[in-house]
């Protein structure tokens, strides 16, 4: 083999080489292509999720601002209304009567109104035999 021919095997092995880089390159380049978008799809979820925290920090700010107005009614107005109503509870409470004398008590007017019946139906008699015998 003359160095002619050794210069043509060596450019072609050198050929196939280069054939051979550049397929590889053509892979690598795809997958660059495919990191690329994965890599987009991930700041695109990244920036959403930014989006969405900023969102739950207002949401949860504007939560505490009514949380405390809340409990600031509740202190200054819905308590002291609740104590003032107990307050009127145990005055009633002190006010009214117990059963056991209210029970008695519609014992006695029961009986009351049987004896003012019964002397009512006595002088219609007495007053009609007076008149009777006038």
């Amino acid at each position: 083999m003359n160095n002619e021919e050794k210069i043509l095997a060596m450019l072609e092995k050198l050929n196939a080489t280069v054939e051979k880089q550049g397929r590889t390159l053509e892979g690598h380049g795809r997958m660059f292509e495919q990191m690329n978008a994965r890599m987009d799809q991930m700041q695109t979820t990244m920036d959403q999720i930014q989006t969405d925290q900023a969102e739950m920090k207002a949401d949860i700010s504007d939560l505490r601002t009514t949380v405390t107005r809340v409990a600031v009614t509740q202190e200054n107005v819905v308590i002291p209304q609740i104590k003032l109503l107990g307050e009127g509870h145990e005055m009633l409470l002190h006010k009214l009567a117990r059963k056991e004398r209210v029970e008695a008590l519609e014992d006695d007017v029961a009986l009351l109104k049987s004896v003012v019946k019964a002397m009512s139906q006595r002088i219609a008699e007495l007053e009609k035999a007076g008149s009777e015998t006038a």
